[in-house]
């Protein structure tokens, strides 16, 4: 038990000391008290029950009774060998509480073009140390938001501060957090504010599993020695708009040969980046764009498929006349996929069609003009027979050279 202080029962009499106690019920307090009889005399006052500041009781302190006596416990009525008096504790406030939220979880969905400085919510925290006049500060641990996306000020309002995209959003199993701590002593600053198109508040979970969500940590440190700290939990869901324009599913380069007749030549499937639970993507529509050359208007058709690909739409591209290697080696059809968002949103994909070749022209007689070099090489460093520094051998000026220190014409042709 913790001692506060010391009693001198010889100050109050001149005999000889026996006990101490504390009177039961003299005051508040005397029940979290008692005293100890202690070797030299003196009697101690300790705590047997938790003190705490923040209670409204306790914070006025305490105030009760002991007594002291010469003859032992059994003699407490004899007058002239007991003496009394009053003990007086004063509580001293520490550090001991962490800031309180009044909401530790609050979870909002935001529109990925929301516009940089909304607001999304905000946080209040108080702390209970200091007889609860503390102030709190706010701050966010960038190690969970690298790419600094999200502020709070000094009010508890976070807000977003870089551009959202769905589409680089990290996207968690589970409940994405992002965790509000309070600071006491900072001095207040102005809310920054702006409207609320874009923010849609859920009082409960919204989310699909794998919806792309913030998770981030926001730290917080109190004034008191040692400093703590506390936690709340704000879940940001990005919901989707339509901002991506479909695209080919894959490089498709498909290879038609030549000289035959006209026939499919291959079926295009297409992706898009957007949510298609939002209606964001899938059907597609598939055309050749009108603006497409002349020649590839003449010779490929690109027709749509609504039922293809389990109905989400599929490009069935063909030839309409054939086509021979030695005159074009590749055709570059331009087609446009438009998705079902709203507004919808279409792109320009390209497709290349390789001719393939066949063997359908006779070999002709042909001539090459060549160059033929003279070296002087020497017989100790000779080459290796066949190649020499990358050109091709064609005589030697002597079948077996000896390392005479003689030199020897070598024909070197390219």
């Amino acid at each position: 038990m913790p001692r506060l202080t010391k009693c001198y029962p010889r100050a109050m009499t001149n005999l000889v000391p026996s006990s101490c106690q504390v009177i039961e019920n003299s005051g508040y307090g005397a029940d979290k008290f008692t005293m100890v009889r202690n070797n030299d005399g003196t009697g101690s006052l300790k705590i047997v029950q938790p003190l705490d500041y923040e209670d409204t009781l306790q914070s006025n302190g305490f105030r009760f009774r002991i007594q002291v006596n010469d003859k032992g416990e059994d003699n407490d009525n004899d007058k002239y060998h007991v003496a009394y008096s009053w003990v007086v504790v004063k509580l001293r406030d520490i550090n001991d509480n962490k800031p309180q939220f009044e909401r530790p979880n609050i979870e909002v969905s935001v529109y990925e073009n929301a516009e940089v400085g909304k607001s999304l919510e905000t946080f209040k925290a108080t702390d209970p140390d200091q007889g609860g006049k503390s102030k709190v500060k706010y701050a966010i641990d960038r190690t969970s938001d690298r790419k600094r996306q999200f502020s709070i000020n000094q009010e508890g309002t976070v807000s977003i501060q870089r551009n959202l995209d769905r589409e680089e959003t990290p996207r968690h199993q589970g409940g994405g957090i992002l965790l509000v701590l309070a600071q006491e002593g900072t001095p207040r600053h102005q809310v920054l504010s702006s409207g609320t198109r874009g923010l849609t508040r859920t009082g409960g979970r919204v989310a699909q599993e794998g919806t792309p969500r913030h998770q981030v940590k926001v730290l917080a440190i109190d004034d008191g020695v040692p400093p703590k700290t506390a936690t709340a939990t704000l879940t940001v869901i990005v919901q989707d708009i339509n901002d991506n324009a479909p695209t080919f599913l894959k490089d498709y380069r498909p290879v038609l040969p030549e000289h035959v007749p006209p026939r499919k030549v291959v079926e295009i499937l297409a992706t898009d980046d957007d949510d298609r639970s939002k209606s964001n993507g899938p059907p597609f529509t598939f055309r050749m764009d009108p603006n497409a050359d002349d020649i590839i208007r003449a010779s490929f058709k690109v027709e749509h498929d609504q039922k293809g690909a389990n109905g989400d739409g599929m490009a069935v591209v063909s030839s309409l006349r054939s086509f021979d290697r030695e005159q074009q080696k590749e055709y570059l059809i331009p087609i446009v996929i438009k998705d079902s968002g709203n507004p919808a949103m279409s792109g320009t994909s390209t497709l290349t069609v390789v001719i393939g070749d066949v063997n359908d022209n006779k070999m002709q007689s042909g001539a090459k003009d060549i160059f033929v070099y003279n070296y002087m090489v020497s017989a100790c460093s000779q080459p290796d027979r066949g190649r020499a520094g990358g050109w091709e051998l064609l005589t030697w000026d002597k079948t077996t050279p000896s390392c005479s220190g003689q030199n020897y014409p070598l024909l070197l042709a390219t």
